[in-house]
């Protein structure tokens, strides 16, 4: 059985009724038919709604999941991280978890600097929470921490359809390291058959 899970994009798709909706729908489907394994990432939580804001509490994203249809979905939890992830509703790093993440992150960021100053000083920005650069970081974290969560639950195909996971410089490279196929949805869709 094919292990998917979906980044917060997917879920976008459907609220926006994006030209890929449908191609999401139809892994939901396979899903509720029992001949697939569909997961959601719960570092979606921490990413910045349309509106521009962030979600107060980890529920906010479990109640806007399940109004597109995907309630009782399974989430991947990530790792903990203060001030961007959620209380009970993350995990703490073991350190294979935490060199799991760091290795993602050089992948996916190679000159990226991993740390939210050093990132900041790179991009000439300031660190301060809630700007611009503080934004930025968080995005590439949120980025790291869904593949990682996928990767440590042993999931196989990850649905997004942000070209960074797709690239010809990235996305062999997670296959070859960990089994991932990075699909955007209609990809994923046509590998139900």
């Amino acid at each position: 059985m094919l292990r998917m899970s979906l980044d917060r994009n997917c879920l976008t798709a459907i609220e926006e009724q994006r030209d890929y909706a449908p191609a999401v729908l139809k892994l939901l489907a396979a899903h509720r038919a029992g001949t697939i394994d569909l997961a959601l990432n719960g570092m979606s939580a921490s990413e910045m709604r349309k509106d521009k804001t962030y979600p107060e509490r980890f529920e906010e994203f479990e109640d806007w999941a399940e109004s597109l249809g995907f309630g009782g979905l399974p989430i991947l939890l990530p790792l903990g991280m203060w001030d961007i992830t959620f209380w009970g509703k993350s995990v703490y790093a073991s350190e294979q978890q935490a060199a799991l993440h760091n290795e993602i992150y050089d992948i996916l960021f190679p000159t990226s600097p991993r740390d939210l100053k050093g990132f900041c000083a790179q991009m000439g920005l300031s660190p301060e929470k809630g700007g611009k650069g503080w934004q930025k970081w968080v995005n590439r974290a949120c980025d790291v921490e869904c593949m990682r969560a996928h990767i440590g639950d042993g999931r196989t195909v990850f649905v997004t359809n942000d070209d960074n996971f797709i690239k010809l410089t990235k996305a062999p490279v997670l296959k070859e390291r960990w089994g991932v196929i990075t699909a955007k949805p209609d990809v994923a869709a046509e590998m139900l058959g």
